[in-house]
Parts: structure tokens; C-alpha cells; sequence
């Protein structure tokens, strides 16, 4: 049997591309996808792949999708200008994600890795001269992006297991047009040219070039690329006024015909920002998306063209190839494509995390399906909605949140009844927190089982027909919840006392039920930087504490900054978990429980 291809990130506009030619080619293709991906790219070629989910964040699903890999096409990325506030979670993606990627592949000794890159990893120096390739070394400059630097340390990633032994080559794309999911990435641009909605065009340039291209430029690397070296994919250099005015010719669209001055643009991108965080919501511009697209920079591609014998089309094929395809994505001429297709099967039921779905799938039953709208490793504090994420569940039945004080950005989604499960706690059973009710009630198996009929009763008002089957497993696992707290009771009565500080109120619920000591919290407003009178106080008082517990999913710089100064360990504890590390609640509440008594006998 061969061994497969892995594939990461498969589900955009270039991945799709390059599971297809792979599968063309008689390759054994195995795909890496996140619970919930949006899989409408990859149509039919869905039934001739082998699939693993999991994510980069996680070793353990990598481990699971490298088993028997020989070769890995690592393209899984955070895309895009999001600006400073989203820097550690697009770090956490595509930096230590590359790292997870790269580690797991020199463990399962894979024959070649191709890692995708970008050239916006080859910096962007203040001044604009000449064209830069792959020596160009990394300059800081104000125009390097956060996108940028977190492509420039993931190549440090790859170039750091190339020294340990991984065969790895990298290729750097320019800036990639190709068929995309509604709104996003290029295709978002596309989309507006089209639509009109295009009035101006930002006074720099850029390299542009096709996905299939560098779909095709991916598999030249594989084949004979020099291990170690880096590989420009860039095709034509444009200024931004002839790529929307090629675009805008090939779909029969207004041109743009006045210039967006830099300064404007930076202050639109400023408004943007302003707004979205308002709304929770990601900014269609940023300042830094603003400053790139004013500024001339260009990109050599000789490297490719000459060792790897790749090729690329003119930028009008490009925008004819996706005027045609938009033709062809029609039905009627005219018809504008739906903007929330409902598939085949089951209804589906949306909840925003991972810990509200283990709860909801045991009331839900087979009757529907459940998906996750948050990837693992991400706090739902922090978590801003996609595009994409609202078509990908598109058929609800409802969605379920858990809290306004955690997730309550999904109430204004407008998704069809919304369902906040904390709502049905009772105050004898909430945790409060300086006067205000903590909203981290599923980390109690008794606050839990107080919400299941309230649920079950939600789902009965949009489904009479499977009203029965809701209210019937709502009864058995609020018994099963029963059985479930006075085994953790009984567990930790030995270890009952323990004095630990938090990072937040995020254990509350678990360590005041089964006994611990909260002796302070570092933040006493979860997400809120504490100050230092407030940190001073807390370090004198965890000198006298078993550990620092803090969360994966939040910045972590203070709690463990409590901890060194104290001379205490630090420990995480995961409240959300994973499909792998959590696929039951009963093992997400056991993993916190092994921990605290970890911490509890000084291991």
C-alpha cells in the first residue's frame, strides 16, 4: 500500500488546488482539517482522500496524521492583515504550529517536507529598491506586518529542524489569486471588483501570481528542490491600480479610476479597526493591510524559474480563469450564489466551543449534528468570527453559547435562536467574582445538569418531533453528572485544602466545589492587564501557595511572572479542551483533576 501524501491547511484557495493535482497524479493523499472546516473547495475530491482531524496547535493529532507519511505539504496558516491585537493567535498558529509541524515530521522520519511561506517573510525594508529574492535577509522595518514576522519566525522553525535532519524546502508565494470561499483573502477582492464595489485603488504594488501556479511551483519543490533553500513563487509585478483594472475588465465591471492616498487609507483602516472591535468582529481593513498596499515592493522569482523550471501565467489568464469560474458557479446567469447553502443530512446544531459541544451532543443525540464554530486552542474570550464560519452552518437548527461574559460576541451573529446556557444556573449555583456572576459554569458537573432540561425544552420549541429523545437523554445525563461529582469528590477529598493561585476566575467553579484554596487571582478581571500593586500583593501572598494554575489559551506573561517571582511552579490547566484531549466531558474534568493533584503531592 503507498504511503500517503499529508497535506495541512487543504481547505483554501491554494490547498484545494494541490490536493486536486495530487489526486490527479495517483497520489495517496491524506488531509489534515480542523473540526468544522469549511471543505466546499475540496467538493468530490472529499471521497478520495483520507482525512485526520485535528490542528496544528496540536501534537497528538499530528502525530495521529504523520503515522506512515512520507511526504508533508505544510501550508496551514493564519492569512492576512489582522493587526497587533490578534498577534498572538496568529503566532500560535503559524509559528508554533510550523514548530508542532516540523517536530512531528523529523519523529515520524518523512522523506521531504514543503513548507509555504511568504514573501512577505523576506521582509520589507523602508526603502523601496530593486527587487527582493530569497537572500534578502530580514530587516525591521514598519512596514514588516505582524503577518510577516510570524512567517519569518515559522521559516526559522523549519530552517532549525532542516539542521536536525528534516528534509524541508521552502517556497515563498506573492500575493495569490485563485478560487477562494465567499469574502475571504483574494477572493474577498475579487468579489468587490466584480460587485462594483471597488470605487478606488491603493497607490502601490505588488508580485501577483495564480494558485495553480503555485500549486504547481509546491510540487516542483517536492521534486527537486535543494533541501534547505528558500523558493520565490512570484509572477507578474502590477500596480494595484492594473490588478483591479484587469480584474475589473475580465468581469465586465467599473474600473477604479481614483487613487486611495495613503494617508486616507491609513485612516479608513484606523476606522475599521475601531469598528470591528466594537462589533467583535474581524476589520475588513487595518492600518497595516493599508500601509502594505501603498507601498511599491517587488519580488524575484529567477531562483524558481531557473532551478525548479517553474512558470507563471500573466496576470490576465489569472483574472479570465476567475471570471470564468464565477460564470460557471451560477446556476442561472444573474443568480448571485447563496450566501448560506444548506446541505444534505442532518440539521445541525452550532456551539461556539469545544466544552459547550460535549454537552450539547449528549442532549442532542443522533437527532442532529453538532459542530464546533471555534478551532481548538483558541479562548473564546479572544475568538473573532470568520466570514466563512457563518456559510459553514448554514442549516442550523439553533446555536448554543455559553456565556455573555465568555462568548457572548455569538448572539449578534444572527444566527436563528441563539441559546445562552449559563441564563439557566441558578445564583445557588453560580460563582461570583468581585459581585458579578462568573460565567465559567461548565466546569461544574452540578451547574451543568442545572441547564440540560431548560435545553431540552429550547430544542423541543424548534423540533416537536425529537422533543422526547432531548428530554430522555437530558434526564440520563444529568444523572450520569450526579454520579460524576461525587466521583471527583471523592478523588480529591485527599488533596482538599491545597492553596494555589489562579491566572483568572477560569477554575473557580472546580477548585471551590471539590475544596481547593484560591488564595488569589492574578487578574481579577479575566483578559484585563492586572498592575503592579495588585502583582506585588499577589506574589507576596503565592510564597505561601502549592502552584500558579493558569490556562493555555490567554496570555500567560503575568501568571507566570507571579510564579518565578514566588519561587512556585507554574501548571496549566485546559478548561475547554480538544476532540483529542477532551472527547467526553467526563475526560475533560479528569484531565483538570490530574493536574491539581499533581500540584497538590509537588509533582
Amino acid at each position: 500500500m503507498a504511503r500517503p501524501t499529508l497535506v495541512t491547511g487543504p481547505t483554501g484557495l491554494v490547498g484545494s488546488v494541490l490536493v486536486r493535482r495530487l489526486v490527479d497524479a495517483g497520489d495517496a493523499v491524506r488531509l489534515l482539517l480542523r473540526p468544522g472546516s469549511d471543505t466546499r473547495l475540496l467538493g468530490d475530491l472529499m471521497d478520495r482522500v483520507e482525512i485526520v482531524r485535528g490542528d496544528v496547535r496540536d501534537p497528538e493529532s499530528l502525530a495521529v496524521a504523520l503515522d506512515g507519511a512520507h511526504r508533508v505539504y505544510h501550508l496551514a496558516a493564519w492569512v492576512g492583515f489582522p493587526g497587533g491585537s490578534a498577534a498572538e493567535r496568529m503566532h500560535a498558529v503559524n509559528v508554533i504550529g510550523t514548530r508542532n509541524v516540523v517536530d512531528a515530521a523529523l519523529r515520524a522520519g518523512v522523506d521531504r517536507l514543503v513548507h509555504v511561506s511568504s514573501v512577505a517573510a523576506l521582509s520589507r525594508p523602508a526603502r523601496e529598491e530593486g527587487c527582493l529574492d530569497e537572500e534578502t535577509p530580514w530587516t525591521d522595518s514598519p512596514f514588516n506586518t505582524v503577518y510577516a514576522r510570524s512567517k519569518y519566525l515559522a521559516e526559522l522553525e523549519v530552517q532549525r529542524a532542516v539542521a536536525e535532519g528534516l528534509d524541508a524546502v521552502i517556497v515563498n508565494p506573492s500575493l495569490v489569486f485563485g478560487l477562494g470561499l465567499p469574502g475571504e483573502n483574494t477572493w474577498g477582492i475579487v468579489e468587490r471588483v466584480r460587485r462594483n464595489r471597488m470605487p478606488a485603488y491603493p497607490t502601490g504594488a505588488t508580485n501577483v501570481v495564480d494558485a495553480e501556479d503555485v500549486a504547481a511551483g509546491m510540487m516542483l519543490a517536492m521534486e527537486r528542490g535543494v533541501a534547505g533553500r528558500r523558493y520565490v513563487l512570484a509572477g507578474e509585478h502590477l500596480a494595484w491600480r492594473d490588478i483591479l483594472g484587469t480584474l475589473a475588465r475580465a468581469h465586465g465591471a467599473r474600473v477604479p479610476s481614483r487613487p486611495a492616498r495613503p494617508r486616507l487609507l491609513a485612516l479608513l483602516g484606523l476606522f475599521s479597526e475601531i469598528a470591528a472591535r466594537a462589533l467583535r468582529r474581524t476589520p475588513r481593513l487595518t492600518r497595516e493591510g493599508a500601509r502594505v498596499s501603498s507601498r511599491s515592493t517587488c519580488y524575484d522569482a529567477s531562483r524558481a524559474r531557473g532551478e525548479l523550471g517553474w512558470t507563471s501565467r500573466p496576470f490576465a489568464q489569472t483574472a479570465a480563469r476567475l471570471a470564468a469560474l464565477v460564470v460557471l458557479a451560477f446556476v442561472l446567469p444573474g443568480c448571485a450564489p447563496a450566501e448560506r447553502p444548506v446541505p444534505d443530512g442532518p440539521p445541525t446544531l452550532v456551539s461556539t466551543f469545544h466544552a459547550v459541544t460535549l454537552l450539547a451532543r449528549d442532549v442532542v443525540g443522533p437527532r442532529a449534528d453538532v459542530v464546533t464554530l471555534m478551532e481548538p486552542g483558541v479562548s473564546p474570550h479572544t475568538h473573532e468570527p470568520r466570514p466563512s464560519d457563518l456559510r459553514a452552518v448554514g442549516n442550523a437548527l439553533s446555536g448554543l453559547y455559553a456565556a455573555r461574559g465568555v462568548d457572548g460576541w455569538f448572539a449578534d451573529l444572527g444566527f436563528r435562536a441563539p441559546f445562552e446556557v449559563f441564563a439557566s444556573v441558578p445564583d445557588s449555583l453560580r460563582r461570583f467574582v468581585s459581585g458579578a456572576p462568573d460565567p465559567h459554569f461548565w466546569l461544574s458537573p452540578s451547574a451543568v445538569a442545572s441547564t440540560l432540561a431548560p435545553l431540552a425544552e429550547h430544542l423541543c420549541s424548534l423540533d416537536r418531533e425529537g422533543c422526547d429523545g432531548y428530554r430522555s437523554r437530558a434526564d440520563s445525563l444529568a444523572g450520569e453528572l450526579a454520579v460524576l461529582d461525587h466521583s471527583l469528590r471523592e478523588r480529591l477529598s485527599a488533596v482538599a485544602g491545597t492553596r494555589v493561585v489562579a491566572a483568572s476566575s477560569f477554575l473557580a467553579y472546580f477548585l471551590d466545589g471539590y475544596g481547593f484554596d484560591t488564595v488569589a487571582l492574578v487578574e481579577v478581571v479575566e483578559g484585563v492587564e492586572p498592575s503592579p500593586a495588585h502583582l506585588q500583593d499577589v506574589i507576596r501572598i503565592a510564597r505561601g501557595a502549592r502552584a500558579v494554575v493558569g490556562q493555555p489559551t490567554l496570555p500567560e506573561n503575568a501568571a507566570r511572572a507571579v510564579a518565578e517571582a514566588a519561587g512556585i511552579p507554574y501548571v496549566t490547566a485546559d478548561p475547554i479542551g480538544s476532540p483529542q484531549t477532551a472527547p467526553t466531558y467526563r475526560a475533560l474534568l479528569e484531565r483538570i483533576a490530574m493536574t491539581l493533584e499533581e500540584v497538590s503531592h509537588g509533582r
